[in-house]
């Protein structure tokens, strides 16, 4: 029997999570934009694992692996449960048990078995929205294109309970309880924007966010000699991917977050936060040239050099904004 939840709306986006996250709460009757679960989320980040047991390093964007949910419901009010089986079997009979109540199923999924996506690596914290099934047939919602996509449950099972790395995603899926009122109000939106701003600047560990980008800095000028002539081709690829790949919006998340800065530049009132805006989308743009230019770094185009000393200026930069961010969070929070 055909089962597809009546009033549920898709439409393209920019990152998976966040996508999902917009759309529940949409189901639910709550109309924000993207960026808003992006940035309430705290979702700004970076970071840049290189430990002894990783073949390749690797580079992100934005915030830990269910950090991003986890705030987003807690600042919305809305109850979250973060679920997981070891059974494939159970796993899809608690999904349709959901759907059978009216509830769209947000979950993860290992991105390199989703055929529509073509993707070529695994990575196992891609974000769907299960709102339909039929017989053997599961009906999507993905970032990557307008409406429901179709798929068999079959497929959409291996994808649920695959078990390799980065993020395996254990047959994982979320209840979110989404509250009837929802205030978006000026000192959440700041608080977010501290916190965040926190984060970036006073990271406890060497290779995350600020201090992590001139880690990265400094290591990129060795990786000719760290991985060789045969290897460094795919770090440089997979290092492009990172930053301007799909499902990142460009510019190493930056511009994401420069979206979410003008919304709330707009809610507050705040020029400091639309002047922020507008340089973190300078910024992405210093990202969005950095992934060029490890695509160019094979053919003699660029070097890692080169690579270095952009990414030494993106952190003085990001380091420059982060800051005013942290003033204007502060004067927000007092006016209001």
């Amino acid at each position: 029997m055909k089962l597809i939840l009546r009033d549920f709306e898709h439409k393209k986006g920019v990152h998976s999570d966040t996508t999902a996250l917009r759309d529940v709460f949409a189901f639910a009757g709550h109309r924000f934009p993207e960026e808003l679960f992006f940035g309430l989320g705290e979702g700004l980040g970076f970071y840049y694992w290189n430990g002894r047991n990783l073949a390749r390093p690797m580079i992100g964007g934005r915030c830990g692996n269910l950090e991003l949910d986890r705030r987003v419901c807690d600042k919305l009010g809305a109850r979250l449960v973060i679920r997981e089986s070891t059974s494939p079997r159970r796993a899809r009979g608690t999904m349709l048990s959901l759907l059978e109540a009216g509830r769209p199923v947000m979950l993860h999924t290992d991105a390199y078995y989703l055929k529509f996506l073509r993707c070529d690596a695994h990575f196992g914290a891609h974000c769907l929205v299960v709102a339909g099934v039929d017989e053997d047939t599961a009906y999507v919602a993905d970032r990557s294109r307008d409406g429901l996509i179709e798929m068999s449950l079959d497929e959409l099972s291996e994808a649920r309970s695959s078990r390799h790395r980065p993020f395996p995603p254990q047959n994982r899926w979320f209840e979110i309880d989404v509250p009837e009122q929802i205030d978006v109000d000026p000192k959440a939106l700041m608080g977010a924007i501290g916190m965040n701003a926190t984060e970036m600047l006073n990271s406890p560990i060497r290779n995350v966010g600020i201090g992590g980008i001139y880690y990265f800095a400094n290591c990129v000028r060795t990786w000719d000699t760290a991985y060789g002539k045969k290897d460094l081709p795919r770090v440089c690829r997979e290092a492009h991917d990172a930053i301007e790949g799909d499902g990142i919006g460009g510019g190493c998340f930056r511009y994401l977050y420069a979206d979410f800065l003008q919304y709330a530049g707009r809610i507050c009132d705040s020029r400091p936060l639309a002047e922020v805006a507008d340089g973190y989308r300078q910024v992405g743009n210093m990202w969005t040239q950095m992934a060029s230019m490890f695509a160019e770094v094979d053919c003699g185009c660029a070097s890692l050099t080169e690579i270095a000393t952009l990414a030494n200026a993106i952190a003085a930069k990001e380091h420059e904004l982060q800051v005013s961010l942290m003033t204007a969070a502060n004067l927000c929070c007092r006016r209001h």
